[in-house]
């Protein structure tokens, strides 16, 4: 039997119309669930780019590509969450989703941004 690990491995985030799980495997692979009112998308950790940052994990994962809309990007902001000795731990993070019209001969801004608040839990479980 493996001991408990005092941090959060499994997020189960909403906010809007997002329900975003997101996994973190004893194998260090992780997989995240996206879910909005258009339908769901799952990525695997071969599918995710994620980067340490001073305010949490930066969790990214390609929503769309488009040759005449440029390419939507969903980046999750994952704090640690220690879990003191408890089940799990309420959180509240948030999630921007990028428009990237880089690709195209758009004239300014060649990014947009959309913040949206999640709030949810974080826990411990074994994968």
């Amino acid at each position: 039997m493996t001991q408990q690990s005092d941090l959060a491995t499994m997020f189960l985030l909403t906010g809007g119309d997002l329900k975003i799980s997101y996994y973190i495997n004893e194998d260090n692979s992780s997989e995240l669930d996206y879910q909005d009112a258009q339908g769901s998308l799952t990525f695997p950790s071969d599918k995710l780019r994620i980067q340490p940052g001073a305010i949490g994990t930066l969790i990214t994962a390609p929503l769309k590509n488009s040759a005449d809309a440029g390419a939507t990007t969903f980046t999750l902001v994952l704090p640690n969450v220690k879990l003191g000795g408890q089940t799990k731990q309420p959180i509240e993070t948030f999630a921007i989703i990028t428009q990237d019209y880089s690709t195209l001969q758009k004239v300014g801004a060649q990014f947009t941004y959309k913040v949206v608040p999640l709030q949810g839990t974080g826990q411990y479980t074994d994968y």
